[in-house]
C-alpha cells in the first residue's frame, strides 16, 4: 500500500498555491484620459466666441493702459515683500515681460476678431466694439481711485481668464477654415470663348504658304523710289519700366 501522508501533503501544497476566489478579481480598467478642461466664462462677458475674444480683449487692454499708473506703487510694494526674511528679491523685470506677453496676446485677439469679421455673412465689428469696451469697463471703478496702494494691488491680483486664450486660438481657426470654404465655392470668372474657326481663311493661308517664292532677275533694274515721299519718322518706345 503506498504511504498516504506524502499524498496528503501534496494536495494540501496544491490548495494553498491556488488563488482564493476573492483573489481572482479583474484588474482595474485603466483610467481614461482627462477631458480637456473648459473654463468658465468670465462674470459680464458675453458666451460667443467672438464676443468673448472682444471682451477680453478690452479687459487686457484696460489692464495694460494702468502699467505707467500703478508701477511705481507696485515697485514699493514688491520692495518692501523682499525685505522679509527668507522673501525673494524684488524681480520688476517679471512685469515688464508681462507686459510684452500682453501686447503679443492683443494682437492674437485682434488677429482672431479680423479672421472672424471677414468671414462673417453680415457685418460684427460694431457688436465686437460694443463687447470690447464692456471688457475695458472692468476697470472703469478703480482706474481713478485715488487709492493708489488699493489700485496697485487689484492690478497685481489681476490675471487674464483662463477660457480667452483657447477661445481666441479656436475662433482664428474656424474662422480661416469658413473663409477658405467660401473662396473655394465662390465661381470663377467666366473664360472668354475661343474665335471660332475659318476654314475659308485657314485654306487660304495654306495655299500662300505652299506657293513659292520667284527671285527677280539679277539684270531687272530696281523700282524707283517716289522723290516727294517723305519718310516717316520713328518714334522712340515709351519708357515703362517705372521707378528703379
Amino acid at each position: 500500500m503506498a504511504p498516504i501522508l506524502p499524498l496528503l501533503l501534496s494536495l494540501m501544497l496544491i490548495q494553498e498555491a491556488a488563488p482564493a476566489p476573492e483573489a481572482q478579481a479583474e484588474a482595474p480598467a485603466p483610467a481614461a484620459a482627462p477631458a480637456e478642461v473648459e473654463y468658465p466664462v468670465p462674470p459680464g462677458a458675453p458666451e460667443d466666441d467672438y464676443g468673448l475674444v472682444a471682451w477680453c480683449f478690452g479687459a487686457l487692454d484696460g489692464h495694460m493702459r494702468l502699467y505707467d499708473k500703478v508701477l511705481p506703487e507696485v515697485t514699493r510694494i514688491e520692495t518692501e515683500i523682499a525685505r522679509i526674511p527668507g522673501a525673494p528679491p524684488a524681480d520688476m523685470q517679471a512685469y515688464k515681460d508681462q507686459r510684452t506677453a500682453g501686447r503679443d496676446t492683443l494682437k492674437l485677439f485682434r488677429g482672431s476678431m479680423e479672421a472672424a469679421e471677414k468671414a462673417s455673412a453680415k457685418p460684427i465689428s460694431p457688436y465686437g466694439a460694443e463687447q470690447l469696451k464692456r471688457g475695458a469697463g472692468v476697470w472703469s471703478t478703480i482706474r481713478d481711485t485715488k487709492d493708489q496702494k488699493y489700485l496697485a494691488r487689484e492690478w497685481m491680483s489681476w490675471g487674464l481668464p483662463g477660457r480667452c486664450l483657447p477661445t481666441a486660438q479656436k475662433l482664428a481657426t474656424r474662422s480661416k477654415l469658413f473663409g477658405t470654404a467660401l473662396s473655394y465655392n465662390a465661381r470663377p470668372a467666366a473664360a472668354p470663348e475661343a474665335p471660332a474657326a475659318d476654314p475659308v481663311g485657314d485654306a487660304v493661308s495654306e495655299a500662300q504658304a505652299a506657293e513659292p517664292t520667284v527671285a527677280p532677275p539679277e539684270d531687272a533694274a530696281p523700282a524707283e523710289q517716289p522723290a516727294d515721299t517723305a519718310q516717316p519718322e520713328e518714334t522712340p518706345a515709351p519708357d515703362l519700366r517705372g521707378p528703379q
